[in-house]
């Protein structure tokens, strides 16, 4: 006999959080055994108890081998279940969905460094933004969570929708709309399509949206809501701001209306130096700006939350090795996103400057497009020192002078002996399946 959602939740809240991976599981966890292609979790039930979970959820009779074993009919449709049951029982908490092409995870960080000065805190770990991540994020935050930042991933219609259903925002924030995912969206319009799937299930709600206005298709998306927090570099934005200085970090001065209606009350000048390489990174400070803001942090607060956060995991992360800087910005590429990297690193002032850029997943037929785009905007900006690696960049380099080659070892072990390469500052991106890190790490 399988059991409904509430009987199985009576059990969650005897448990200390969920896990779907026997390698992370803590004692006490309840175990979902999901399946995939390559695995069938049920398989690993026995292992789960073994390790000391309080119970394991498992779709398969065969793998019922105690009283701690739940049967469901299907493992994933039961976490989900339990994830929006869960939900509907936290009443008090802030919860800000959010989503983007680009910068979502650094964005994220911000938002809760910035919010965790005044409120107990927690956010999405690592990049568990998808069907399975975000059901595990919520059944995992801790009791006294005051708000929280739900990071939603997507590559095909639908899916944001889907997240917003099991997390229930009651805010939400775009990042960005860019050239991400083609393959699954189709073309920039779908992009914008899918990413407004957050807005309009805030729009059902009545909820808080903020507001990039430095993007024309999320300003488009937002522009009828009435109470949202728009920030940006014009002065009749509730928060704006403008870089004061680009190399080798971001700072800028911000401004922010102390009454909630965005174009009335007094604005204060403030500065904040971050750690925060690229100007790219602008919008995504004044996102962690105005959530600050509104939820009403001291500035001084703001500010020291900014200043002190440092990237990590391969996100614009400085890593300085023997004579040479690296600014490690391999974990995710997209052509919206390569070329602010470009033309950030372009405006870089330093005698010798290399690019490293790997292939961009995920474009579908505008693969060759894409990556051709990337070889002309090197022409436009002339710029040199430049080594490419991927099979689609090789493709589409034409007579481009620089260097190839098919794998981030290759390109690892020919820059090992390059002689011009002492005392360089090197600039790495691409998609995270090209493993642009081992060039650091070999």
């Amino acid at each position: 006999m399988t059991l409904s959602i509430g009987e199985i939740y009576q059990h969650f809240t005897t448990s200390n959080g969920v896990t779907t991976d026997t390698r992370n599981l803590q004692e006490g966890n309840m175990y979902f055994a999901l399946k995939g292609s390559n695995f069938n979790g049920n398989s690993f039930t026995e292992k789960a108890l073994n390790q000391g979970a309080a119970f394991a959820v498992v779709d398969d009779a065969d793998f019922v081998l105690n009283e701690r074993c739940i049967l469901v009919e299907d493992t994933l449709t039961a976490l989900q279940s339990l994830a929006t049951y869960h939900r509907r029982q936290l009443k008090n908490v802030k919860v800000l969905g959010l989503t983007g092409s680009n910068g979502k995870t650094t964005t994220k960080e911000l938002i809760a460094s910035v919010a965790a000065t005044t409120l107990n805190t927690y956010a999405t770990k690592g990049n568990l933004n998808n069907h399975i991540g975000v059901p595990v994020t919520l059944l995992n935050m801790p009791a006294n969570t005051q708000f929280a930042v739900i990071e939603m991933g997507a590559n095909h219609p639908g899916e944001i929708a889907q997240l917003c259903e099991i997390a229930q925002p009651n805010m939400a924030l775009i990042t960005n709309i860019g050239k991400a995912h083609l393959e699954g969206f189709g073309n920039i319009g779908g992009v914008m399509k899918a990413k407004g799937e957050l807005f309009d299930y805030i729009d059902g709600l009545n909820g808080q949206v903020f507001l990039n206005m430095e993007d024309i298709r999320v300003a488009k998306l937002g522009y009828f809501f009435k109470n949202a927090i728009d920030y940006g570099t014009k002065s009749w934005y509730r928060v704006h701001a403008q870089i004061t200085q680009s190399v080798p970090a971001l700072s800028l001065v911000w401004y922010a209306s102390q009454n909630h209606h965005r174009r009335h009350g007094t604005v204060t000048p403030t500065t904040v130096n971050t750690q925060l390489v690229g100007n790219y990174n602008f919008t995504n400070v004044l996102a962690a700006i105005a959530l600050g803001i509104h939820l009403n942090v001291p500035p001084e607060q703001i500010v020291t939350a900014i200043e002190q956060y440092c990237p990590t995991n391969n996100r614009s992360e400085i890593r300085k090795i023997g004579t040479n800087t690296y600014i490690l910005d391999a974990y995710n590429a997209n052509p919206t996103s390569m070329e602010a990297a470009i033309r950030s690193f372009a405006a870089q002032n330093h005698p010798n400057k290399w690019l490293v850029l790997g292939d961009m997943f995920e474009l579908g037929d505008q693969a060759k497009t894409e990556h051709s785009n990337i070889i002309q905007l090197l022409r436009e900006l002339k710029l040199k020192n430049v080594v490419l690696v991927g099979n689609e960049f090789g493709k589409a380099k034409g007579k481009f002078l620089c260097e190839h080659f098919t794998s981030a070892v290759d390109a690892a072990q020919w820059m090992k002996t390059a002689p011009l390469l002492n005392n360089a500052l090197i600039l790495l991106k691409g998609s995270r399946g090209m493993h642009l890190e081992t060039i650091i790490t070999s």
